[in-house]
């Protein structure tokens, strides 16, 4: 893939330090089965994406109302 195995190597670490894959020593890596945690992760990275998305938005001018409004609409071209 092209990508630097220190790279790869710190992200496989940090995945398995939050607990998102298990590291068996004869049987390589595993993605937890834990659904729970999978869906806190998933929570958690989609108000951090949220977040970051309004204070974009706000920064090029645009209110609550307004995002809300082209995310509407956005969702609607998208059906």
């Amino acid at each position: 893939a092209s990508v630097n195995p220190n790279t790869m190597q710190k992200a496989l670490a940090e995945l398995e330090r939050n607990g998102l894959i298990n590291t068996q020593r004869t049987s390589g890596r595993t993605v937890t089965e834990d659904n729970e945690l999978i869906k806190q992760t998933r929570t958690q990275l989609a108000d951090e994406y949220i977040r970051n998305f309004f204070q974009i938005m706000k920064k090029l001018g645009y209110s609550e109302e307004e995002i809300i409004s082209l995310i509407k609409h956005a969702a609607e071209e998208g059906k």
